[in-house]
């Protein structure tokens, strides 16, 4: 989990920055010969509109979707459930706690 604590509340572009180099591999020879981009949904937040994001993104083989209002239980994972797309399968595969 990472967090950023700003005086005026959201995460800035240097932030963003370092969880993207942080989080997204580079993208190797093997990744590039073979044509291998991934898609990296977002949701809509001002840091992330900065064309450096977007470039260095791109840089490691990813291409910036963004996701905007109202979709948060389809394209984002909440924390007060699970989103709409797994939630049907979700029962199956909970593991109950040991006593």
């Amino acid at each position: 989990m990472n967090t950023a604590w700003q005086v005026k509340g959201s995460g800035r572009v240097g932030d963003m920055t370092k969880l993207v180099h942080q989080w997204l591999p580079a993208c190797g020879q093997e990744r590039d010969d073979a044509g291998d981009w991934r898609l990296l949904f977002l949701d809509s937040f001002r840091a992330r509109f900065d064309i450096r994001i977007k470039d260095l993104c791109m840089e490691r083989g990813y291409v910036v979707l963004f996701h905007y209002g109202h979709t948060t239980g389809t394209f984002q994972v909440n924390d007060v459930g699970p989103p709409r797309a797994v939630q049907g399968d979700v029962p199956r595969h909970r593991v109950e706690a040991a006593p």
